[in-house]
This record gives C-alpha cells, sequence and structure tokens, in this order.
C-alpha cells in the first residue's frame, strides 16, 4: 500500500535539483503622453487588447523574437495578458 501511494505521489524532494525560474517584472517605459499597446500576439500588427500607461507594473512571463523585435509576454496589475515590445519595458 505504502509503495502503491510514493509511486502515484512521487518522492519529496525528488526533483530538488531543479530549480524553478526567477519571476521577472518590469515597467512600462514611454513618454507620460504615451501608452504601450499589449497585444494579442507578438506582431505589431495584431489585435490591441489593452493600452498600457507609463510606469504601469507588469510580470513578464515569456519572451520572443519576431524578426528584428523582441518581444516579452506579460500580466499586469488586472491579470490581463498579452505581448509589447521588449524596447517599451524597463526591467530592474
Amino acid at each position: 500500500m505504502v509503495q502503491a501511494v510514493l509511486e502515484y505521489m512521487g518522492h519529496a524532494g525528488e526533483h530538488a535539483d531543479e530549480i524553478a525560474p526567477a519571476v521577472r517584472h518590469g515597467t512600462v517605459n514611454v513618454a507620460q503622453d504615451d501608452v504601450l499597446n499589449m497585444r494579442e500576439t507578438s506582431s505589431a500588427s495584431s489585435a490591441i487588447m489593452a493600452k498600457l500607461l507609463p510606469a504601469a507594473e507588469l510580470q513578464i512571463l515569456d519572451e520572443g523574437q519576431n524578426g528584428a523585435t523582441k518581444w516579452l509576454f506579460v500580466q499586469n496589475k488586472v491579470g490581463q495578458r498579452g505581448w509589447v515590445a521588449a524596447r517599451y519595458v524597463k526591467e530592474p
């Protein structure tokens, strides 16, 4: 019985050598009279899902490249997720 439970649940610490990726954060870095478009996909022609205000805080979940542009997949404070051009996000 104990063996069956261990096989089902796994052994504590068996993945202790695996390190979770560090959580990355950033802020929108555009002029005070501008916004950063959060897009559905990593493309400047993709649909705009939200307009992010200057200094808005973001959690960076992933990144990608589309041509010469680096994109970040981010989540804002209200939980919206989408793609933004990395050059407009300042990381600490």
